[in-house]
């Protein structure tokens, strides 16, 4: 079950290296940094996967099934010749969307409760 209380005020996407031996793209690494970023209390939001290749969506299932995010959530964050490629390949991704989502700047409204202060209405403050 991915993590239902979030505070929507803080965004986290760590940054995992995909490795790769014998042309096969291991996942082990990304999943052992999330899962001991989860054990300090850190959720990611979204996970920016840096590679020299784009990810199958076999791929991206596996790691958003093992690291407990949305497959939409697993960025390829592909190497490219140029600085100005970065912006682009983001695009690709869907990171920009996946961003405004996570923050709920997408025009979607926030769950009932969310980020909300229970006794005080206000938002909360970190």
């Amino acid at each position: 079950m991915i993590w239902e209380e979030r505070i929507p005020s803080i965004f986290t996407s760590p940054w995992c290296l995909i490795s790769k031996t014998a042309h096969e793209l291991k996942t082990k690494p990304t999943q052992h940094s999330v899962k001991e970023l989860r054990e300090i209390g850190i959720q990611p939001d979204i996970l920016l996967c840096r590679t020299d290749r784009l990810l199958s969506p076999d791929i991206k299932s596996k790691i958003a099934l093992f690291c407990n995010v949305e497959k939409d959530a697993v960025i390829t964050a592909k190497n490219v010749e140029t600085i100005y490629e970065v912006p682009i390949v983001f695009h690709q991704e869907g990171l920009d969307e996946r961003s405004l989502k996570t923050q709920y700047l997408d025009g979607t409204t926030q769950p009932e409760g969310v980020g909300a202060d229970s006794q005080k209405g206000e938002t909360a403050q970190i």
